[in-house]
């Protein structure tokens, strides 16, 4: 389980600040004065971990770095190693106005000096376990989405060739059978065909990672034991609880209640002047 403390900037005497890429990252140190070094270095913990044994020994150093595609790996060891590392949302890393210059030194110099006057605050890096099965639930929902599309994509081209759909509306194996026998051009034909091929793919490969899912959260106990919480709350089977424990994470990293709006997405915003008040309620995509 990684718990988030909050971090102190006096409890520690370097601060690096890392722009990574797949391939390498720059790496940027400043004390409680002044920058020291800037470096680049290929993408790997170990290599880091080393260079800062080696030649800056005895430092208290903390780390920070952008969520990105590389995921929490670098995280992973870093903390493994009893190094202090934030990862930080690149919409909440404080910018000058009127900047024009952007390139890895800089912006790993920018974390470095946020670092350093404690403006940076992480997100909540989940547990691997959680990390585990936001895979699996992406993937169904790839799936599930293909899925409904390629229904669309059916319908649109009966639409198109003239023809009625089957049915009332509903998809069933007997509807599919009719979608078979319309009598419509051998091109048409073919693309229905394919399209109907589609969509038993989609629909068997959603079917198989549900059973996953359910697979691997029964045999993790503190998965298994927050779904049937979940599932406690009438209306909520055991797709949406699974859904709801890999976005959300460990519990036990949400403050309050209101935490919860913003793990979902949904953000409170206000435009007051005045005696004029605005308040919305949005939905972060």
């Amino acid at each position: 389980m990684t718990i988030q403390t909050q971090f102190v900037p006096r409890n520690y005497d370097l601060f690096a600040g890392l722009d990574v890429d797949k391939k390498s990252m720059a790496v940027s140190f400043t004390d409680h004065q002044q920058l020291k070094q800037v470096l680049r270095l290929p993408y790997s913990a170990e290599l880091l971990v080393n260079y800062v044994r080696k030649h800056l020994p005895g430092q208290r150093v903390a780390f920070a770095y952008e969520a990105g595609p590389t995921g929490f790996g670098l995280y992973d060891e870093l903390a493994a190693e009893g190094y202090p590392c934030l990862v930080v949302a690149p919409a909440m890393v404080p910018t000058a106005p009127g900047q024009q210059v952007k390139t890895n030194r800089l912006d790993a110099r920018k974390l470095s000096e946020n670092l350093r006057g404690g403006q940076l605050r992480s997100i909540h890096v989940p547990s691997c376990n959680y990390r585990e099965l936001r895979h699996l639930v992406h993937l169904r929902d790839t799936h599930v989405r293909q899925l409904t599309a390629t229904k669309c994509r059916i319908k649109a081209l009966l639409t198109y060739e003239g023809m009625v759909f089957p049915g009332n509306g509903q998809w069933s194996a007997r509807v599919l059978l009719e979608l078979h026998a319309l009598p419509c051009s051998p091109a048409v034909h073919f693309e229905l065909d394919h399209l109907i091929g589609t969509l038993h793919f989609h629909f068997n490969a959603a079917a198989t990672m549900q059973k996953e899912i359910r697979r691997y959260c029964q045999n993790d106990p503190e998965l298994r034991h927050s779904i049937n919480l979940l599932k406690s709350i009438p209306g909520l089977g055991w797709i949406v609880a699974a859904h709801l424990v890999a976005r959300l994470g460990d519990w036990r990293e949400i403050d309050n209640v209101r935490s919860i709006a913003g793990f979902l997405g949904l953000v409170s915003s206000e435009h007051s002047t005045g005696d004029k008040q605005i308040h919305e309620l949005l939905c972060a995509t």
